[in-house]
């Protein structure tokens, strides 16, 4: 698997992403994690193209709204993002409530992957994103492994 150190991540430069798929711009990392490869999912109160957001979820763009979105399809949130038997793990960053920015998704193997903007997916460990660009966890959620 090709690796990937980026600038705006700074803890991926000792610990390099895992680059997992072609680049895409169709998708972004919410839309990774919430399953959907063809939209771009982003709460902005100018739904046009690329953005979706599913209608029954707020449009606002904090972390709460994050967290509607992907209660949605059966996720709660948990108090860490540590590998357990049975149960998939997704984290939600940002800088605050009002500035999320990136959602990833745990593997069963414990590593998280990410979709970077327009770029790859990417595998990575939790602190590889954490402290950069998309700030750090704002929350834990987890459901049982489908």
């Amino acid at each position: 698997m090709p690796t990937l150190s980026h600038p705006d991540f700074p803890n991926s430069l000792g610990s390099p992403f895992g680059i997992t798929s072609p680049k895409d711009k169709f998708y972004n990392c919410i839309a990774y994690v919430y399953g959907d490869y063809r939209r771009w999912y982003w709460p902005s109160s100018f739904l046009v193209p690329p953005y979706f957001w599913p209608p029954a979820i707020p449009r606002v763009v904090h972390v709460n709204s994050f967290i509607q979105l992907y209660s949605s399809i059966g996720y709660q949130v948990c108090q860490h993002g540590d590998l357990q038997a049975g149960v998939e793990k997704l984290a939600i960053f940002g800088f605050d409530a009002l500035r999320p920015k990136h959602a990833a998704l745990q593997l069963v193997d414990g590593n998280w992957s990410s979709k970077l903007g327009e770029n790859h997916d990417v595998s990575h460990s939790i602190q590889n994103i954490s402290g950069g660009t998309y700030g750090n966890v704002l929350a834990y959620m987890s459901r049982a492994r489908i």
